[in-house]
């Protein structure tokens, strides 16, 4: 059992990638944090990835220590990281960092980010400014949410860094890629939920925690580098299911968290973005078109 306040739990969910997977794990050990653990988990990869993770483990190609979890099937991210959640929560870790497998992390990354949630008890999750991987160009400068919709923005999102986003500030929410959160907050309201498969999950994590009176935190000294969705297709060219995804969570997101009303705002807007994701695949040229029009109508018509 470790004394509590001294580790953090890194957590990284790897699913067909050991490329990239293996990049973040070698940056990890670049961390000047001193005291952490990595729980890595593998959701059921068909690639043999897994495999050979842990034979570069086996020949010290990383010198820190790492737990291995693999699952019986995919569990979707909230699953895959609930899984090592409950293994370090047992083991008695008072944080935990959640990290994409397809970002690399820098040096100061987790001990700016360990700095301010002991800054103070009320902020229970905080989160990283996240740059295109190998750019100046920001991705994620902290998030918003509509409450009424789902939709969701990311501040700063394609500018080039200037130091316009430099200031520490509460958001609403903090994306999954580098997410630091505390033990209380699992006590409060528990894991994240794993009906959602696929995002929005941490979303809604977030909406909980607002809800239960936490402090969401951004920390721009905390800096992440990004490749983005390289597990899904990327931003230009996402799977098909991605749509299903991405319109079923983002009303489902709203239906658990918000009243009637906004509930059935959330769903006339899906409707509406379901038209626009339909223009988008004649309009856009893309590929397998049937297949991702089966897809949005499947998503449209899940309650």
């Amino acid at each position: 059992m470790i004394k509590k306040g001294q580790r953090v739990a890194i957590i990284v969910l790897n699913w067909n990638d050991y490329e990239d997977t293996a990049e973040c794990l070698k940056s990890l050990e670049r961390l000047n944090y001193p005291n952490f653990h990595v729980y890595l988990v593998d959701n059921h990869s068909s690639d043999h990835s897994y495999e050979k993770l842990r034979e570069d483990h086996r020949r010290h190609k990383l010198t820190y220590d790492i737990s291995f979890l693999q699952t019986e099937s995919n569990l979707g991210f909230a699953g895959g990281n609930n899984l090592a959640i409950k293994k370090a929560y047992e083991a008695g870790y008072d944080y935990f960092w959640l990290v994409n497998n397809d970002a690399v992390v820098t040096p100061d990354a987790l001990t700016e980010l360990v700095k301010t949630i002991k800054s103070d008890q009320k902020i229970g999750i905080v989160g990283s400014k996240m740059y295109y991987y190998n750019s100046n160009k920001i991705w994620f400068a902290g998030g918003r949410v509509s409450s009424w919709t789902g939709q969701t923005h990311h501040i700063g999102y394609g500018e080039e860094d200037h130091g316009q986003y430099d200031q520490q500030r509460p958001v609403e929410f903090i994306t999954g890629c580098s997410l630091l959160f505390r033990r209380a907050l699992i006590d409060r309201i528990g894991l994240m939920r794993e009906f959602y498969f696929l995002y929005y999950e941490e979303t809604e994590w977030n909406i909980r925690a607002r809800q239960a009176g936490f402090k969401v935190v951004y920390q721009p000294k905390s800096r992440i580098y990004h490749k983005v969705s390289t597990a899904t297709g990327g931003e230009q060219n996402p799977d098909p299911y991605v749509a299903y995804y991405d319109l079923r969570n983002e009303y489902w997101m709203i239906k658990h968290t918000q009243n009637l009303f906004r509930t059935l705002v959330a769903y006339f807007y899906r409707l509406y973005k379901a038209f626009l994701k339909t223009k988008i695949i004649f309009q856009g040229h893309q590929d397998r078109k049937l297949e991702r029009i089966k897809y949005i109508l499947k998503a449209v018509t899940t309650f």
